[in-house]
C-alpha cells in the first residue's frame, strides 16, 4: 500500500500523464478520408520517375495500378511518357467541381 506522502505524488504523476496524452495534436494528412484536392504533378513524378528523366514512362507507371490503368488517357501526345503538363491537365479534369 502507498504511504500517505507518496499518494499525492502518484496522483500528480497520473494527472500529468493524462494531460500530456490529451493534448491536441494535428491529424495526419488526409485523416478521416477528407479530400484535399488534386495531387500535384511534380509529386507524382517524384514518386514514380525512377530513372529521374522528369517524366513517367509506362513501365514506371506500373508501380501505381491506377496510374497504369489511365496511362493511355493521360498521355495525350502518345509519346509513351507522362509529363507534368499532361498530369496537371488530367488532374484538373478529374477534380473539376460538380455543377
Amino acid at each position: 500500500m502507498l504511504k500517505k506522502s507518496a499518494l499525492p505524488l502518484a496522483l500528480g504523476l497520473l494527472m500529468a500523464a493524462t494531460a500530456a496524452c490529451a493534448q491536441d495534436t494535428p491529424p495526419p494528412a488526409n485523416a478521416g478520408g477528407e479530400h484535399r484536392g488534386p495531387p500535384k504533378a511534380e509529386d507524382v513524378i517524384a514518386r514514380l520517375d525512377t530513372d529521374k528523366d522528369g517524366t513517367v514512362s509506362k513501365a514506371e507507371a506500373a508501380a501505381s495500378p491506377r496510374m497504369a490503368q489511365r496511362f493511355d488517357t493521360i498521355d495525350t501526345d502518345h509519346d509513351g511518357k507522362l509529363t507534368a503538363a499532361e498530369l496537371t491537365a488530367f488532374f484538373a479534369t478529374m477534380h473539376r467541381p460538380q455543377q
